[in-house]
């Protein structure tokens, strides 16, 4: 008769805990019979091994978060990309105009948005993935539409001369009534932001479009889509280097 040795483990005493070996069950044929032997880890060993995962765990997770930040940017890019394409299709379809609704505010969320929704393919292209909020609090867009695109250029030239308003200043908004502006009048599509991000969460904290510190993603006119440090454009007509104003307007240069 082969004897077996049980698989169940009475309870150790305090003294034995940290030698105590968990069953693991190993099965030898030898002849006729097959011969049940019984091994384990300790205690030590099986919190050394949770120790060396938790170590692990703790060097990859700043990998993956990296990995999932440049993921978002890349799509946040590829939105804008497809989003530079709406206003050449309205352009088709309006006599080689830029969009234009006579309405100041044009530049934010909804306001631009209602004018090319019919021109954007895929409407998820208006969120950047690293913003959760901007359905809720941002009109339903992350991304505002160049002001330049829609203002005289001796408007936006004059810098606060413009700024009528409180709330005008509020938004850096040009309070002077919009004018239609043709892609001709465009000298530099290349090196001019057609679209880019009303907020950015790409940073350690939210930046404005505005804002002097802090990176943006954008799309210029010829549809080539970037990521740009906001203190490295030029100097704005109102000397921050907000692209909505941009010395020369629409026939200036961005960057």
């Amino acid at each position: 008769m082969v004897l077996q040795q049980s698989p169940f483990l009475s309870l150790p005493s305090a003294g034995n805990l940290a030698t105590m070996r968990l069953p693991r069950k190993h099965s030898l044929v030898k002849g006729n019979n097959v011969i049940h032997r019984y091994h384990g880890f300790t205690l030590i060993e099986i919190l050394i091994v949770i120790a060396i995962i938790g170590i692990l765990m703790a060097i990859m997770f700043p990998v993956l978060m990296k990995a999932h930040s440049v993921g978002q940017r890349t799509g946040c890019l590829s939105n804008l990309h497809q989003l530079a394409i709406a206003p050449m299709l309205y352009s088709d379809d309006h006599a080689e105009q830029f969009p234009n609704s006579n309405d100041s505010f044009l530049w934010t969320g909804q306001h631009w948005r209602q004018l090319l929704d019919a021109y954007v393919g895929n409407r998820q292209s208006f969120w950047c993935p690293a913003d959760v909020n901007a359905a809720r609090q941002f009109d339903s867009t992350c991304y505002a539409y160049k002001q330049t695109c829609f203002h005289a250029d001796a408007d936006i030239s004059v810098g606060t001369g413009s700024i009528r308003t409180a709330t005008d200043l509020a938004y850096h908004s040009c309070g002077t009534p919009p004018q239609t502006r043709l892609l001709s009048q465009e000298l530099y599509p290349a090196h001019k932001i057609l679209i880019y991000e009303w907020t950015t969460n790409h940073d350690a904290t939210r930046r404005t479009m505005w804002d002097a510190t802090g990176g943006h993603n954008v799309v210029f006119a010829d549809g080539h889509a970037a990521r740009v440090q906001e203190e490295a454009l030029p100097a704005s007509t109102l000397g921050d280097h907000d692209p909505n104003w941009t010395v020369g307007g629409l026939a200036g240069m961005d960057e």
